[in-house]
This record gives structure tokens, sequence and C-alpha cells, in this order.
């Protein structure tokens, strides 16, 4: 809907707009993706859209991102950065997911990774307890303050075993919670990891 322009994107941001991902799985005049034109990073365009974003106070989405793209996002903007709804490379070989420098580089912006409910992008028939699996390799490299719930739960064809949508949400609070995990911990995976980010970056 942006056309990749910078008077559209400021356009968007008056009418309200506060995230953009600068693509999807098809390259544009921004960027390669993940899916398509994987080697090409961030054209000059696209260095320009990032930097206006961060003038903006526009949350700057790196998911489906090629990762040349990614990485020169993170040499162009001084503003925290989200990926939000990217899992663990490490933990599923998927282009699509992040790699262990990546979401470390993403903790060093101050910023936050949402976990993708995507089957596809989880693993070979995933259930909950591979959701488990991404977050607690994120968990291990320092992301308590990083990681969140992500996106991916409309428009996808496959979710893990038991979730059947958004309106599952809570199934996975309570899996958590048997596994362990801390209210206060829970508070910030479901909601102040983020929010912190977007009222950080979006309070201009």
């Amino acid at each position: 809907m942006l056309d990749c322009d910078l008077k559209k994107l400021r356009l968007a941001h008056r009418m309200g707009a506060r995230a953009v991902n600068l693509t999807w799985n098809h390259p544009n005049a921004l960027s390669g993706t993940n899916a398509q034109e994987k080697e090409r990073g961030l054209s000059e365009q696209g260095r320009a859209f990032v930097k206006t974003m961060g003038e903006l106070g526009m949350l700057v989405d790196v998911s489906h991102l090629s990762d040349p793209g990614f990485w020169d996002v993170m040499e162009t903007t001084t503003r925290p950065v989200v990926a939000t709804h990217s899992n663990a490379r490490s933990v599923f070989p998927n282009p699509r997911n992040l790699t262990d420098e990546q979401f470390t580089a993403i903790i060093n912006t101050n910023g936050v990774a949402g976990l993708n409910m995507y089957a596809g992008f989880l693993g070979d028939d995933p259930d909950l307890d591979t959701v488990v699996a991404h977050l607690e390799h994120f968990l291990s490299l320092g992301g308590e303050n990083n990681v969140s719930v992500g996106g991916d739960w409309d428009g996808c064809t496959r979710l893990p075993q038991g979730i059947n949508g958004i309106q599952d949400l809570e199934k996975l609070y309570e899996h958590l919670l048997r596994h362990n995990y801390s209210e206060p911990l829970l508070e910030k995976l479901f909601y102040s990891n983020l929010m912190r980010v977007v009222n950080e970056v979006c309070s201009m």
C-alpha cells in the first residue's frame, strides 16, 4: 500500500500507522527477502525508509527481510528493532527464522522478537512444546526482556497441535505455567516486553 514511497510512509504515520514490515515474501525497491533475492540487502531507498521511520517514531519490523537486509537495518537505525513474528533458526533451520547473531543484535538495540505460531516455521509436526523450545533458546541467549508472543495467527494454514487460532492463546499461557514459568516472566512475554519497545519508539 505504501509503494516504498516516503510520502506515503509519512501519510500512513499521520493516519496512525506505527509499525511497518519493509518487505513481505516478495522483494521490492527497499530490499530482498528471506524467500526471494536473498542476497540483496537494503537499497539506498531502503536505508532512507529506515531512517525516516526512526525520525517519525515508527517500529521497523525485520521479519521477512533477507539476512543482508537485516544487517543493513542494524547499521542504519539507532532505535530498537522488532521482528514481530520470527522464531529461532538454531531450533528449526528455516531462513524465515532468526539466527543467534540476529537475535543478539536485536537484544543490543533493546528491541524484541515475537514468536511465530505458524507451524512451518516451528518444526516438523509442532506442538506447544515446540513453541517452548524456541522460547527457551531465545531465553538462553539472554532474551528475557527481548522476546514476546508474536504473530501469524491470521491467514496461515497450520498452527501447532492443539491451537486453532488466537482464541487459543490462553492455552499457551497455561502450558507455560505448567512448565514452571513464573507469572512475572509471562507478563513480560505476553505484554510488557513488546509494550516497552512500542512506548520507547512510538512516543514521538
